[in-house]
């Protein structure tokens, strides 16, 4: 019965906040697309703003747009388009996701990819192990590098260093709006089908020459 009441409660909720939506309000989204740093994505055609899936009544909305010759681009809706759901930006795959809904938002810079960066790889150890053991991390630069392993490897014992720098790394993945990505770096001691953990860090200063950190904590 409590959970008959919750459903119906969130039921009524969701309507009420339709309902108080302005459904004439046109609302715009405005940002830059960039391919790195320094260079725009000019003229680019057949992006997509979409709505993630929801459980809501009516169908999310899929908004087709294109960037200028310097890579800037404006989305316009209305308030009764769409759910409540948030946008991603999509071309050959996500992009940037969770933009808010219903909100006028200048996105700044939004990049194809992320921009390249460097990081150290640290290790912090209470338990060095032995000379029998041996650290696997990831190697960000596989396989553009040629390297015939995704992973490098260091012999034990260890200790608390700098074991690697890795220059001119790339993140893969898509990232959320107004939050600053986050790297992962995998790694494992002997056997990765029952040690493999990760160890990560925030993109804080993209477009910048900081050099991050990776620590990887040995206990």
């Amino acid at each position: 019965m409590k959970t008959l009441i919750y459903i119906a409660t969130i039921i009524f909720l969701s309507t009420i906040a339709f309902g108080c939506r302005d459904k004439d309000k046109e609302y715009t989204i405005e940002g830059r697309l960039m391919l790195d740093c320094e260079t725009p994505a000019s003229n680019v055609s057949g992006i997509s703003m979409k709505q993630n899936v929801s459980l809501g009544i009516k169908k999310g909305m899929i908004i087709y747009f294109e960037t200028d010759e310097d890579g800037y681009f404006e989305v316009k809706y209305l308030g009764g388009d769409g759910t409540n759901s948030d946008f991603k930006i999509l071309k050959n795959g996500e992009i940037l996701r969770d933009i808010p809904v219903f909100q006028d938002i200048d996105l700044g810079n939004v990049y194809f990819s992320l921009p390249r960066f460097d990081f150290v790889v640290k290790l912090e150890v209470e338990n060095a192990y032995s000379n029998l053991d041996t650290l696997f991390y990831q190697d960000c630069n596989y396989p553009q590098n040629g390297a015939d392993f995704w992973m490098k490897k260091i012999a034990g014992p260890f200790e608390s260093i700098i074991i690697d720098t890795m220059w001119n790394c790339k993140m893969m993945s898509s990232y959320s709006y107004g939050k600053e990505p986050l790297m992962e770096v995998s790694y494992y001691i002997n056997d990765y089908q029952t040690n493999s953990q990760k160890t990560n860090f925030q993109l804080s200063d993209l477009c910048s020459n900081k050099l991050y950190e990776a620590t990887i904590n040995l206990d």
